[in-house]
C-alpha cells in the first residue's frame, strides 16, 4: 500500500483523457475509478448504442460523446504508452483487469489473494508504464539531437 501511495501521484500514474472522461471513470459502481474496467464500460455503451448513465443520478454521458472516448484510446494507446491497461483490435478496446474475475459485475477485489493481486498489477503496470515513456523519451531526444 505504501508503494502505491507513493506512486499515485508520479507522471506514470497520469494520463491523458478526453474531457469528462475521469469524472465519469470515479462516479460509476460498476467501474469504481479502476481505468481497465473503463475501458471495457466505453465498448459496452458502444456495441450497445446507449448512453453512460451515471450511478444514483439522473446525469449521463451521451453515446456520441462515449464514441470519441473510444476514438481517444484507439488512437492514443501507442502515443501515450497504455498498452498495459487495454489491448485495441480490430477497432475494439478490452480492458486488461488488475485481478482474476475482475469484471464490471464484479470490480473490487474481496478475497484477500485478490486484493493482493490486484495491488501487484496496479504496481506493475504503473513501473512498466513509467520504462515505456521514459524509453520514448529517450528515443525522442536522441533523434532530435
Amino acid at each position: 500500500m505504501k508503494e502505491l501511495a507513493e506512486l499515485c501521484h508520479t507522471v506514470a500514474n497520469f494520463m491523458p483523457c478526453p474531457q469528462g472522461f475521469n469524472s465519469a471513470k470515479g462516479l460509476l459502481s460498476d467501474v469504481r475509478d479502476y481505468f481497465p474496467l473503463m475501458i471495457d464500460k466505453i465498448q459496452e455503451c458502444v456495441d450497445e448504442g446507449l448512453n453512460l448513465k451515471y450511478s444514483n443520478t439522473s446525469e449521463e454521458v451521451d453515446n456520441e460523446t462515449i464514441k470519441k472516448w473510444h476514438s481517444f484510446f484507439i488512437e492514443n494507446q501507442e502515443k501515450y504508452c497504455l498498452s498495459m491497461y487495454y489491448q485495441v483490435n480490430e477497432n475494439r478496446i478490452n480492458g486488461i483487469t488488475f485481478f482474476k474475475g475482475q469484471s464490471l459485475s464484479y470490480p473490487c477485489p474481496l478475497e484477500k489473494e485478490e486484493v493482493e493481486e490486484c495491488l501487484k498489477n496496479m504496481l506493475d503496470k504503473i513501473n512498466e508504464r513509467a520504462d515505456l515513456i521514459l524509453k520514448k523519451y529517450n528515443e525522442e531526444h536522441k533523434s532530435n539531437s
